[in-house]
Protein backbone atom coordinates (compact mmCIF):
# COMPACT_ATOMS: atom_id res chain seq x y z
CA UNK A 1 0.00 0.00 0.00
CA UNK A 2 3.01 2.28 0.57
CA UNK A 3 4.21 1.75 -2.33
CA UNK A 4 0.86 2.43 -4.34
CA UNK A 5 0.28 5.43 -2.21
CA UNK A 6 3.73 6.93 -3.08
CA UNK A 7 4.91 6.77 -0.03
CA UNK A 8 8.49 5.40 -0.62
CA UNK A 9 10.42 6.16 2.35
CA UNK A 10 7.96 3.62 3.93
CA UNK A 11 7.75 1.37 1.10
CA UNK A 12 11.67 0.87 1.54
CA UNK A 13 11.60 0.74 5.50
CA UNK A 14 8.89 -2.11 5.38
CA UNK A 15 10.77 -3.63 2.41
CA UNK A 16 14.30 -3.70 4.42
CA UNK A 17 12.16 -4.65 7.23
CA UNK A 18 11.08 -8.18 5.33
CA UNK A 19 14.06 -8.44 3.77
CA UNK A 20 15.96 -8.90 6.81
CA UNK A 21 13.69 -10.76 8.32
CA UNK A 22 13.68 -13.00 5.33
CA UNK A 23 17.62 -14.02 5.66
CA UNK A 24 16.39 -15.05 9.13
CA UNK A 25 14.18 -17.54 8.03
CA UNK A 26 16.50 -18.46 5.15
CA UNK A 27 19.03 -19.92 7.22
CA UNK A 28 17.30 -23.30 7.45
CA UNK A 29 16.47 -23.14 3.75
CA UNK A 30 20.06 -22.64 2.95
CA UNK A 31 21.51 -25.56 5.41
CA UNK A 32 19.13 -27.66 3.43
CA UNK A 33 19.86 -27.08 -0.04
CA UNK A 34 23.75 -26.71 0.55
CA UNK A 35 24.34 -29.46 3.00
CA UNK A 36 21.51 -31.59 3.03
CA UNK A 37 20.74 -31.15 6.49
CA UNK A 38 17.80 -30.28 8.63
CA UNK A 39 18.43 -28.43 12.45
CA UNK A 40 17.32 -31.01 15.13
CA UNK A 41 14.28 -30.04 16.82
CA UNK A 42 12.85 -27.16 13.94
CA UNK A 43 9.30 -27.32 13.80
CA UNK A 44 9.58 -23.77 11.61
CA UNK A 45 10.88 -25.34 8.17
CA UNK A 46 8.63 -26.73 5.96
CA UNK A 47 10.62 -29.78 5.35
CA UNK A 48 10.75 -32.39 8.29
CA UNK A 49 12.58 -35.87 7.86
CA UNK A 50 10.84 -39.48 9.17
CA UNK A 51 11.95 -40.68 12.85
CA UNK A 52 13.74 -43.97 11.10
CA UNK A 53 15.69 -44.90 8.32
CA UNK A 54 14.40 -46.19 5.29
CA UNK A 55 16.17 -48.35 2.58
CA UNK A 56 18.76 -46.51 0.53
CA UNK A 57 16.13 -46.65 -2.73
CA UNK A 58 12.91 -45.41 -0.73
CA UNK A 59 14.92 -42.40 0.60
CA UNK A 60 13.96 -39.74 -2.60
CA UNK A 61 9.69 -40.85 -1.66
CA UNK A 62 9.78 -42.01 1.53
CA UNK A 63 12.96 -40.18 4.01
CA UNK A 64 11.52 -37.12 3.90
CA UNK A 65 8.27 -34.99 3.87
CA UNK A 66 6.98 -31.84 2.93
CA UNK A 67 5.30 -30.20 6.74
CA UNK A 68 1.57 -29.92 6.01
CA UNK A 69 -1.05 -28.39 8.18
CA UNK A 70 -4.08 -30.29 9.15
CA UNK A 71 -6.12 -29.01 6.40
CA UNK A 72 -3.20 -30.52 3.98
CA UNK A 73 -1.91 -26.80 3.53
CA UNK A 74 2.17 -26.57 3.32
CA UNK A 75 3.94 -25.51 6.68
CA UNK A 76 5.63 -22.35 4.82
CA UNK A 77 5.06 -18.73 4.04
CA UNK A 78 2.29 -18.41 1.04
CA UNK A 79 4.79 -16.57 -1.06
CA UNK A 80 7.28 -19.45 -0.81
CA UNK A 81 5.40 -22.48 -1.93
CA UNK A 82 5.92 -22.06 -5.62
CA UNK A 83 9.47 -22.82 -4.87
CA UNK A 84 8.84 -24.98 -2.01
CA UNK A 85 9.25 -28.26 -4.39
CA UNK A 86 12.58 -27.16 -5.71
CA UNK A 87 13.74 -26.27 -2.08
CA UNK A 88 12.62 -29.77 -0.85
CA UNK A 89 14.28 -31.77 -3.93
CA UNK A 90 17.86 -29.53 -3.82
CA UNK A 91 18.26 -30.89 -0.26
CA UNK A 92 17.34 -34.62 -1.29
CA UNK A 93 20.14 -34.33 -4.34
CA UNK A 94 22.53 -33.82 -1.61
CA UNK A 95 21.38 -36.36 0.89
CA UNK A 96 21.59 -38.67 -2.25
CA UNK A 97 24.39 -37.34 -3.90
CA UNK A 98 26.44 -37.89 -0.57
CA UNK A 99 25.44 -41.76 -0.49
CA UNK A 100 26.91 -42.17 -3.98
CA UNK A 101 29.83 -40.27 -2.74
CA UNK A 102 29.54 -37.59 -5.42
CA UNK A 103 28.86 -34.88 -3.00
CA UNK A 104 31.99 -32.69 -1.17
CA UNK A 105 30.71 -29.46 0.35
CA UNK A 106 33.85 -27.54 -0.69
CA UNK A 107 33.97 -28.60 -4.55
CA UNK A 108 33.80 -26.15 -6.93
CA UNK A 109 31.74 -28.62 -9.27
CA UNK A 110 28.43 -26.59 -8.09
CA UNK A 111 29.41 -23.96 -6.11
CA UNK A 112 27.91 -21.12 -7.98
CA UNK A 113 28.05 -17.63 -6.56
CA UNK A 114 24.81 -16.67 -5.41
CA UNK A 115 23.03 -13.40 -5.67
CA UNK A 116 22.91 -11.71 -2.61
CA UNK A 117 19.09 -11.60 -1.19
CA UNK A 118 19.33 -7.70 0.34
CA UNK A 119 17.21 -4.05 -0.33
CA UNK A 120 19.46 -3.39 -2.60
CA UNK A 121 19.42 -6.33 -5.39
CA UNK A 122 15.59 -6.89 -4.78
CA UNK A 123 14.69 -3.21 -5.26
CA UNK A 124 17.27 -1.61 -7.94
CA UNK A 125 17.33 1.90 -8.35
CA UNK A 126 14.87 2.36 -11.25
CA UNK A 127 12.52 -0.04 -10.67
CA UNK A 128 10.56 1.99 -8.09
CA UNK A 129 7.30 1.36 -9.52
CA UNK A 130 7.45 -2.67 -10.10
CA UNK A 131 4.95 -4.81 -7.87
CA UNK A 132 7.42 -5.75 -4.60
CA UNK A 133 6.58 -9.45 -5.22
CA UNK A 134 7.55 -9.63 -8.87
CA UNK A 135 11.08 -8.06 -7.76
CA UNK A 136 10.86 -10.64 -4.53
CA UNK A 137 10.07 -13.41 -6.31
CA UNK A 138 12.60 -12.64 -9.52
CA UNK A 139 15.61 -12.43 -6.91
CA UNK A 140 14.11 -15.56 -4.87
CA UNK A 141 14.47 -17.44 -8.01
CA UNK A 142 17.80 -16.79 -8.87
CA UNK A 143 18.83 -17.53 -5.63
CA UNK A 144 16.95 -21.27 -6.05
CA UNK A 145 18.51 -21.69 -9.45
CA UNK A 146 21.90 -21.88 -8.14
CA UNK A 147 21.43 -24.19 -5.84
CA UNK A 148 18.70 -26.47 -7.35
CA UNK A 149 20.04 -26.52 -11.10
CA UNK A 150 23.42 -27.95 -10.13
CA UNK A 151 22.70 -30.79 -7.95
CA UNK A 152 20.19 -31.86 -9.95
CA UNK A 153 22.06 -32.16 -13.01
CA UNK A 154 24.89 -34.02 -11.34
CA UNK A 155 22.79 -36.11 -9.68
CA UNK A 156 20.74 -36.70 -13.32
CA UNK A 157 24.69 -37.31 -14.86
CA UNK A 158 25.55 -39.84 -11.67
CA UNK A 159 22.34 -41.83 -12.42
CA UNK A 160 22.94 -42.02 -15.77
CA UNK A 161 26.47 -42.59 -16.85
CA UNK A 162 27.65 -44.06 -12.85
CA UNK A 163 24.61 -45.82 -11.83
CA UNK A 164 24.37 -47.60 -15.35
CA UNK A 165 20.64 -46.12 -15.80
CA UNK A 166 20.46 -46.84 -19.67
CA UNK A 167 21.86 -50.34 -19.33
CA UNK A 168 19.50 -51.07 -16.75
CA UNK A 169 16.48 -49.52 -19.01
CA UNK A 170 18.33 -52.48 -21.96
CA UNK A 171 18.42 -54.99 -19.42
CA UNK A 172 14.74 -54.58 -18.27
CA UNK A 173 13.32 -54.73 -22.29
CA UNK A 174 15.59 -57.93 -22.76
CA UNK A 175 14.17 -59.51 -20.27
CA UNK A 176 10.68 -58.52 -19.88
CA UNK A 177 9.95 -56.95 -22.84
CA UNK A 178 11.75 -59.90 -25.15
CA UNK A 179 13.91 -57.99 -27.28
CA UNK A 180 16.00 -59.61 -28.77
CA UNK A 181 14.21 -62.82 -30.16
CA UNK A 182 17.80 -65.40 -30.45
CA UNK A 183 18.41 -64.88 -26.29
CA UNK A 184 14.74 -65.52 -25.34
CA UNK A 185 13.94 -68.44 -27.65
CA UNK A 186 16.96 -70.41 -25.94
CA UNK A 187 15.67 -69.79 -22.68
CA UNK A 188 11.64 -70.27 -23.43
CA UNK A 189 12.54 -73.85 -25.60
CA UNK A 190 13.97 -75.33 -22.65
CA UNK A 191 11.26 -74.48 -20.38
CA UNK A 192 8.67 -75.43 -23.03
CA UNK A 193 10.18 -79.00 -23.58
CA UNK A 194 10.31 -79.65 -20.33
CA UNK A 195 6.71 -78.84 -19.98
CA UNK A 196 5.92 -81.05 -23.05
CA UNK A 197 7.67 -84.11 -21.59
CA UNK A 198 5.84 -83.49 -18.35
CA UNK A 199 9.34 -83.18 -16.62
CA UNK A 200 8.11 -82.96 -12.84
CA UNK A 201 10.81 -80.43 -12.16
CA UNK A 202 10.08 -78.05 -14.82
CA UNK A 203 10.01 -75.30 -11.92
CA UNK A 204 13.57 -75.62 -10.74
CA UNK A 205 14.80 -72.17 -10.28
CA UNK A 206 18.20 -73.09 -10.38
CA UNK A 207 17.85 -74.76 -13.94
CA UNK A 208 15.94 -71.60 -15.00
CA UNK A 209 18.26 -69.38 -13.60
CA UNK A 210 20.78 -70.88 -15.44
CA UNK A 211 19.44 -71.26 -18.42
CA UNK A 212 18.07 -67.67 -18.48
CA UNK A 213 22.01 -66.48 -17.45
CA UNK A 214 23.80 -68.63 -20.42
CA UNK A 215 21.11 -67.36 -22.97
CA UNK A 216 21.30 -63.29 -21.66
CA UNK A 217 24.92 -63.41 -21.03
CA UNK A 218 26.04 -60.97 -23.89
CA UNK A 219 23.07 -58.77 -23.24
CA UNK A 220 22.73 -57.87 -19.04
CA UNK A 221 24.76 -58.97 -16.41
CA UNK A 222 23.93 -62.33 -15.63
CA UNK A 223 24.85 -62.40 -11.79
CA UNK A 224 21.51 -59.88 -11.33
CA UNK A 225 19.41 -62.11 -13.26
CA UNK A 226 17.45 -65.02 -11.33
CA UNK A 227 14.33 -66.56 -12.38
CA UNK A 228 11.51 -68.17 -9.83
CA UNK A 229 8.13 -69.42 -9.57
CA UNK A 230 5.89 -68.55 -7.08
CA UNK A 231 4.66 -70.99 -4.32
CA UNK A 232 1.30 -71.24 -5.93
CA UNK A 233 3.08 -72.54 -9.47
CA UNK A 234 4.96 -74.75 -8.00
CA UNK A 235 1.52 -76.62 -6.60
CA UNK A 236 0.04 -76.76 -9.71
CA UNK A 237 0.40 -80.20 -11.81
CA UNK A 238 2.81 -80.09 -14.77
CA UNK A 239 -0.20 -81.88 -16.93
CA UNK A 240 -2.19 -78.71 -16.57
CA UNK A 241 0.95 -76.35 -16.81
CA UNK A 242 1.32 -77.93 -20.13
CA UNK A 243 -2.39 -77.95 -21.19
CA UNK A 244 -2.82 -73.92 -20.58
CA UNK A 245 -1.03 -70.86 -20.85
CA UNK A 246 -2.88 -69.58 -18.25
CA UNK A 247 -2.05 -72.25 -15.82
CA UNK A 248 1.66 -71.76 -14.37
CA UNK A 249 2.79 -69.24 -17.06
CA UNK A 250 1.91 -66.28 -14.99
CA UNK A 251 3.25 -67.68 -12.01
CA UNK A 252 7.22 -67.35 -13.69
CA UNK A 253 8.89 -64.25 -12.40
CA UNK A 254 12.45 -62.78 -13.97
CA UNK A 255 14.27 -61.00 -11.07
CA UNK A 256 16.84 -58.27 -12.62
CA UNK A 257 18.51 -57.08 -9.25
CA UNK A 258 18.69 -53.36 -9.93
CA UNK A 259 21.09 -50.96 -8.17
CA UNK A 260 19.48 -48.80 -5.01
CA UNK A 261 20.17 -45.49 -7.44
CA UNK A 262 18.08 -47.44 -10.04
CA UNK A 263 15.46 -48.49 -8.10
CA UNK A 264 14.56 -45.08 -7.23
CA UNK A 265 13.90 -44.55 -10.82
CA UNK A 266 12.49 -47.68 -11.58
CA UNK A 267 9.85 -47.95 -7.98
CA UNK A 268 8.58 -50.75 -6.80
CA UNK A 269 5.02 -50.25 -7.96
CA UNK A 270 6.56 -50.68 -12.07
CA UNK A 271 7.09 -54.49 -11.10
CA UNK A 272 3.46 -56.12 -11.32
CA UNK A 273 3.24 -54.24 -14.43
CA UNK A 274 6.32 -55.67 -15.70
CA UNK A 275 5.80 -59.22 -14.78
CA UNK A 276 2.24 -58.48 -16.53
CA UNK A 277 3.54 -57.85 -19.71
CA UNK A 278 6.18 -60.63 -19.50
CA UNK A 279 3.54 -63.23 -18.85
CA UNK A 280 1.46 -62.04 -21.52
CA UNK A 281 4.67 -62.48 -23.84
CA UNK A 282 5.72 -66.12 -22.18
CA UNK A 283 2.02 -66.94 -23.58
CA UNK A 284 2.57 -65.65 -27.11
CA UNK A 285 5.81 -67.54 -26.77
CA UNK A 286 4.57 -71.22 -25.68
CA UNK A 287 1.46 -70.43 -28.34
CA UNK A 288 3.71 -70.31 -31.48
CA UNK A 289 6.07 -72.81 -29.94
CA UNK A 290 3.51 -75.35 -29.74
CA UNK A 291 2.13 -74.75 -33.43
CA UNK A 292 5.88 -74.41 -34.78
CA UNK A 293 6.92 -77.26 -33.11
CA UNK A 294 4.72 -79.86 -35.94
CA UNK A 295 6.05 -79.69 -39.18
CA UNK A 296 4.70 -79.56 -42.60
CA UNK A 297 6.13 -82.49 -43.90
CA UNK A 298 6.15 -84.84 -40.65
CA UNK A 299 3.10 -86.54 -42.13
CA UNK A 300 3.77 -86.32 -45.85
CA UNK A 301 3.14 -90.37 -46.76
CA UNK A 302 0.05 -90.23 -44.26
CA UNK A 303 -1.40 -87.11 -45.20
CA UNK A 304 -2.69 -88.16 -48.37
CA UNK A 305 -5.26 -90.61 -47.44
CA UNK A 306 -6.99 -88.37 -45.31
CA UNK A 307 -7.04 -85.20 -47.50
CA UNK A 308 -9.98 -83.51 -45.56
CA UNK A 309 -9.38 -84.02 -42.08
CA UNK A 310 -5.11 -82.59 -42.90
CA UNK A 311 -6.43 -80.08 -44.86
CA UNK A 312 -8.79 -78.64 -42.49
CA UNK A 313 -6.25 -79.19 -39.66
CA UNK A 314 -3.58 -77.23 -41.87
CA UNK A 315 -6.36 -74.39 -42.45
CA UNK A 316 -7.33 -74.00 -38.62
CA UNK A 317 -3.61 -74.29 -38.00
CA UNK A 318 -2.33 -71.14 -40.51
CA UNK A 319 -5.64 -69.05 -38.32
CA UNK A 320 -3.92 -69.33 -35.27
CA UNK A 321 -0.52 -68.85 -36.47
CA UNK A 322 -1.98 -65.68 -37.95
CA UNK A 323 -3.60 -64.57 -34.84
CA UNK A 324 -0.05 -65.37 -32.77
CA UNK A 325 2.04 -63.06 -35.28
CA UNK A 326 -0.49 -60.60 -35.80
CA UNK A 327 -0.80 -60.05 -31.84
CA UNK A 328 2.67 -60.19 -31.21
CA UNK A 329 3.45 -57.98 -34.25
CA UNK A 330 0.87 -55.58 -32.67
CA UNK A 331 2.92 -55.86 -29.21
CA UNK A 332 5.84 -55.23 -30.89
CA UNK A 333 5.51 -52.45 -33.52
CA UNK A 334 2.97 -50.85 -31.68
CA UNK A 335 3.23 -50.52 -28.03
CA UNK A 336 6.63 -51.64 -26.98
CA UNK A 337 9.14 -50.42 -29.65
CA UNK A 338 7.64 -46.66 -30.02
CA UNK A 339 6.74 -46.22 -26.00
CA UNK A 340 10.44 -47.69 -25.36
CA UNK A 341 11.32 -44.69 -27.52
CA UNK A 342 9.16 -42.20 -26.47
CA UNK A 343 10.41 -43.10 -22.45
CA UNK A 344 14.23 -42.57 -23.41
CA UNK A 345 13.77 -39.41 -25.39
CA UNK A 346 11.96 -38.17 -22.65
CA UNK A 347 13.99 -39.52 -19.68
CA UNK A 348 17.00 -37.63 -21.60
CA UNK A 349 14.57 -34.67 -20.97
CA UNK A 350 13.83 -34.87 -16.78
CA UNK A 351 14.99 -32.47 -15.13
CA UNK A 352 15.43 -33.98 -11.61
CA UNK A 353 14.83 -37.32 -10.44
CA UNK A 354 10.79 -36.50 -9.91
CA UNK A 355 10.63 -35.91 -13.65
CA UNK A 356 12.40 -39.31 -13.97
CA UNK A 357 10.06 -41.03 -12.27
CA UNK A 358 7.15 -39.54 -13.07
CA UNK A 359 8.40 -40.50 -17.00
CA UNK A 360 8.74 -44.52 -16.49
CA UNK A 361 5.32 -44.21 -14.29
CA UNK A 362 3.82 -42.70 -17.40
CA UNK A 363 5.36 -45.02 -19.93
CA UNK A 364 4.73 -48.01 -17.71
CA UNK A 365 1.36 -47.61 -17.88
CA UNK A 366 0.87 -46.78 -20.99
CA UNK A 367 2.65 -50.38 -22.22
CA UNK A 368 -0.30 -51.70 -19.76
CA UNK A 369 -3.51 -50.47 -21.17
CA UNK A 370 -2.11 -50.32 -25.11
CA UNK A 371 -1.13 -54.08 -24.12
CA UNK A 372 -4.80 -54.80 -23.16
CA UNK A 373 -3.37 -55.71 -19.80
CA UNK A 374 -5.65 -52.90 -17.94
CA UNK A 375 -8.98 -53.32 -15.87
CA UNK A 376 -11.42 -52.98 -18.56
CA UNK A 377 -10.23 -55.00 -21.13
CA UNK A 378 -9.79 -57.92 -18.61
CA UNK A 379 -12.57 -59.85 -20.74
CA UNK A 380 -10.97 -59.09 -24.26
CA UNK A 381 -7.47 -60.31 -22.35
CA UNK A 382 -8.87 -63.60 -21.08
CA UNK A 383 -10.46 -64.04 -24.41
CA UNK A 384 -6.90 -63.67 -26.18
CA UNK A 385 -5.65 -66.79 -24.04
CA UNK A 386 -8.15 -68.45 -24.55
CA UNK A 387 -7.23 -68.44 -28.21
CA UNK A 388 -3.50 -69.29 -27.83
CA UNK A 389 -4.84 -72.39 -25.16
CA UNK A 390 -6.51 -73.54 -28.45
CA UNK A 391 -3.32 -73.89 -30.36
CA UNK A 392 -2.27 -76.35 -27.65
CA UNK A 393 -5.25 -77.87 -27.96
CA UNK A 394 -5.05 -78.49 -31.84
CA UNK A 395 -1.46 -79.68 -31.67
CA UNK A 396 -3.04 -82.02 -28.97
CA UNK A 397 -5.95 -82.79 -30.84
CA UNK A 398 -3.24 -83.93 -33.84
CA UNK A 399 -0.50 -85.39 -31.99
CA UNK A 400 -2.81 -88.02 -30.85
CA UNK A 401 -4.77 -88.54 -34.16
CA UNK A 402 -1.30 -88.94 -35.26
CA UNK A 403 -0.49 -91.65 -33.25
CA UNK A 404 -3.65 -93.65 -33.58
CA UNK A 405 -2.76 -93.52 -37.06
CA UNK A 406 0.83 -94.61 -37.18
CA UNK A 407 -0.56 -97.62 -34.80
CA UNK A 408 -3.36 -98.69 -37.19
CA UNK A 409 -1.09 -98.01 -40.16
CA UNK A 410 1.29 -100.54 -38.36
CA UNK A 411 -1.39 -103.01 -37.60
CA UNK A 412 -2.22 -103.15 -41.30
CA UNK A 413 1.60 -103.56 -42.42
CA UNK A 414 2.17 -106.46 -39.68
CA UNK A 415 -1.23 -108.12 -40.82
CA UNK A 416 -0.33 -107.30 -44.87
CA UNK A 417 3.26 -109.04 -44.24
CA UNK A 418 1.69 -112.00 -42.36
CA UNK A 419 -0.53 -112.39 -45.21
CA UNK A 420 2.25 -111.81 -48.07
CA UNK A 421 4.78 -114.10 -46.33
CA UNK A 422 2.83 -117.78 -45.24
CA UNK A 423 4.83 -120.21 -43.63
CA UNK A 424 4.99 -123.34 -45.98
CA UNK A 425 2.80 -125.94 -45.61
CA UNK A 426 0.46 -123.68 -42.84
CA UNK A 427 -2.60 -122.88 -45.32
CA UNK A 428 -5.05 -120.32 -42.95
CA UNK A 429 -2.11 -118.72 -41.43
CA UNK A 430 -4.06 -115.62 -41.56
CA UNK A 431 -6.94 -116.60 -39.68
CA UNK A 432 -4.68 -118.21 -36.63
CA UNK A 433 -3.77 -114.79 -35.97
CA UNK A 434 -5.93 -112.03 -36.57
CA UNK A 435 -8.37 -112.22 -33.35
CA UNK A 436 -11.74 -110.33 -33.12
CA UNK A 437 -9.53 -107.20 -31.86
CA UNK A 438 -7.44 -107.15 -35.17
CA UNK A 439 -10.69 -106.94 -36.97
CA UNK A 440 -12.71 -104.58 -34.91
CA UNK A 441 -8.87 -102.20 -35.46
CA UNK A 442 -9.65 -102.54 -39.03
CA UNK A 443 -13.10 -101.47 -39.16
CA UNK A 444 -12.33 -98.72 -37.27
CA UNK A 445 -12.91 -95.45 -39.38
CA UNK A 446 -9.97 -93.50 -40.62
CA UNK A 447 -8.36 -91.23 -38.55
CA UNK A 448 -10.62 -91.73 -35.35
CA UNK A 449 -8.61 -91.58 -32.33
CA UNK A 450 -9.56 -95.05 -30.03
CA UNK A 451 -10.61 -92.85 -26.67
CA UNK A 452 -11.80 -89.51 -26.93
CA UNK A 453 -14.02 -87.34 -29.77
CA UNK A 454 -13.13 -87.92 -33.80
CA UNK A 455 -10.90 -85.85 -34.78
CA UNK A 456 -12.59 -83.97 -37.16
CA UNK A 457 -14.99 -83.44 -34.71
CA UNK A 458 -12.03 -81.88 -32.75
CA UNK A 459 -11.49 -79.82 -35.42
CA UNK A 460 -15.00 -77.92 -35.70
CA UNK A 461 -14.87 -77.67 -31.94
CA UNK A 462 -11.29 -75.76 -32.07
CA UNK A 463 -12.69 -73.82 -35.42
CA UNK A 464 -16.23 -72.87 -33.78
CA UNK A 465 -14.06 -71.17 -30.71
CA UNK A 466 -11.62 -69.55 -32.63
CA UNK A 467 -14.43 -67.98 -34.85
CA UNK A 468 -16.25 -66.88 -31.57
CA UNK A 469 -13.56 -65.53 -29.72
CA UNK A 470 -12.07 -63.39 -32.54
CA UNK A 471 -15.43 -61.69 -33.41
CA UNK A 472 -15.76 -61.14 -29.68
CA UNK A 473 -12.21 -59.42 -29.31
CA UNK A 474 -12.91 -57.26 -32.48
CA UNK A 475 -15.91 -56.48 -31.20
CA UNK A 476 -14.96 -55.60 -27.47
CA UNK A 477 -11.74 -53.84 -28.79
CA UNK A 478 -13.68 -51.42 -31.05
CA UNK A 479 -16.54 -50.88 -28.69
CA UNK A 480 -14.15 -50.21 -25.66
CA UNK A 481 -12.34 -47.58 -28.33
CA UNK A 482 -15.37 -46.03 -29.24
CA UNK A 483 -16.07 -45.20 -25.15
CA UNK A 484 -12.61 -43.64 -24.48
CA UNK A 485 -10.78 -40.80 -25.66
CA UNK A 486 -7.54 -41.98 -24.21
CA UNK A 487 -4.46 -42.16 -26.28
CA UNK A 488 -4.80 -46.06 -26.08
CA UNK A 489 -7.73 -45.93 -27.47
CA UNK A 490 -6.52 -45.43 -30.96
CA UNK A 491 -4.27 -48.33 -30.76
CA UNK A 492 -7.14 -50.89 -30.15
CA UNK A 493 -8.94 -49.88 -33.00
CA UNK A 494 -5.73 -50.39 -34.76
CA UNK A 495 -5.76 -53.88 -33.37
CA UNK A 496 -9.17 -54.62 -34.02
CA UNK A 497 -8.93 -53.35 -37.48
CA UNK A 498 -5.55 -55.86 -37.75
CA UNK A 499 -7.44 -58.54 -36.54
CA UNK A 500 -10.73 -57.85 -38.82
CA UNK A 501 -9.73 -59.84 -41.35
CA UNK A 502 -9.94 -63.64 -39.87
CA UNK A 503 -13.19 -62.79 -39.26
CA UNK A 504 -13.80 -63.43 -42.82
CA UNK A 505 -15.59 -66.98 -43.01
CA UNK A 506 -13.38 -70.02 -45.25
CA UNK A 507 -15.56 -71.82 -47.84
CA UNK A 508 -13.65 -75.40 -46.87
CA UNK A 509 -16.79 -77.51 -47.91
CA UNK A 510 -16.91 -78.76 -44.02
CA UNK A 511 -20.52 -78.65 -42.15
Amino acid sequence: MAQLSGKLDIYEFLARIFVECFNVYLRPIRLWMEEGKLIPGDKIFFVSEAPSQVSPSKIWREQFRLRRSADRKLHAPKFLQPAAAKIFNAGKNIVILKRLGRWVSTSSEWTIQEPPLDYETLCPKGLDLAPFSDLFDAAFDGWIQTKYNTTSTTLRNALFEECGLWSALDAMEHLYFMSDGSATEHWTSHLFDNLDTLNTGWHNRYSLTSVAQEAFTSLVDMTRVSVNVTPGGLRIPVLSARDSVKAALPTIRVNYRLAWPIRMILTEDSNSHYDSIFALLLQLKRALYVLHKRKLLECYWTDGENWDEEAFYYSLRNNLLWFCTTLQTYLVTLVLAPNCAKMRQEMRGAHDVDAMIKVHAAFMKQVVDEACLGSRLTPIRECFLDMLDLAIKLEQAQTANAANEAQRMQHVSRLSARDLSPTPGTPGLKSRYVDSSDDSDLDEPRGRPRRGKPFMAALKEIKADFDRHLRFVCGGLRSVARATSDVQSAKWDILAEMLQTGCREEKMGFS
